[in-house]
């Protein structure tokens, strides 16, 4: 076909997808265009002989009969989205990164009041409970 019309709009307007003005412009193409004549009567055509083959079955009454009673049935399908398990993947993960964040923030927070209260009791049984509980008043930061 060497008429760009019969590529691009013939089909549209053989199964009626055209809005009124696009098939009134074609419709005076038509008017000029053997060619378009020629492509929408072979259309035509094998539409007839199609319709005539009858190529279709019939819906079993018993198929026919369950489709139509699902289909009125009050019963509503749920739809569920299916749960990923990255989703608690990625929670886990956050409940790692802020247990280790305040993890690190206590331990560099409490590093200092440690060593100090530590270090009178290295080596030996820690028996003064006074002068311990002395030198964490001392170095705590309230």
């Amino acid at each position: 076909m060497s008429c760009n019309r019969a590529d691009t709009v013939l089909h549209g307007y053989f199964d009626n997808e055209l809005d009124a003005l696009g098939a009134a412009e074609f419709e005076r193409h038509l008017e000029r265009c053997s060619e378009c004549i020629d492509a929408l009567e072979s259309l035509e055509s094998l539409r007839l002989s199609m319709n005539s083959a009858q190529l279709f079955e019939k819906m079993p009454a018993l198929l026919r009969e369950k489709v139509l009673a699902d289909l009125s049935s009050p019963n509503l399908i749920r739809i569920v989205p299916a749960r990923s398990p990255w989703r608690w993947l990625a929670i886990a993960a956050v409940f790692l990164l802020f247990a280790y964040t305040g993890w690190q923030v206590i331990s560099i927070h409490r590093s200092d009041n440690y060593e100090t209260v530590l270090e009178p009791c290295s080596g030996r049984a820690c028996s003064s409970w006074p002068s311990s509980l002395a030198l964490i008043r001392r170095h705590s930061p309230n």
